[in-house]
């Protein structure tokens, strides 16, 4: 992750800008796609307290979808592939051995069609 600039971030909760200090770090793991394979990093994640409101916020790397343990990358891979019939959900599954893809990618489209 770039350097972490704490005067130029903001506070989700209260909105004061510059108020922010390092607070923490945790472990959390990231899916990959290196040369078509797929690996699994283990990324610090920082966490920021604001000196204005006293929440505690993490600050997630831009490749990382939050609340996911999957990259921008390996998502968009995924959906591109399925969107282009190169590969099936069942093929994704099989080959990549997440049961979880099955779920994300139905979930993903069915949003997409209610869209």
């Amino acid at each position: 992750m770039a350097k972490l600039n704490l005067s130029e971030q903001v506070c989700p909760y209260c909105d004061s800008k510059g108020q922010m200090i390092l607070h923490d770090s945790y472990s959390r793991y990231m899916s990959t796609l290196k040369a078509n394979h797929i690996k699994t990093e283990i990324l610090q994640i920082p966490r920021v307290k604001c000196a204005s409101c006293g929440y505690t916020h993490a600050v997630l790397p831009e490749v990382l979808i939050p609340y996911t343990s999957y990259s921008i990358r390996f998502i968009l891979t995924v959906l591109k592939d399925y969107f282009l019939r190169i590969h099936t959900v069942e093929k994704f599954v099989k080959c990549i051995r997440l049961l979880t893809l099955r779920f994300m990618l139905f979930g993903i489209c069915s949003f997409l069609i209610k869209s």
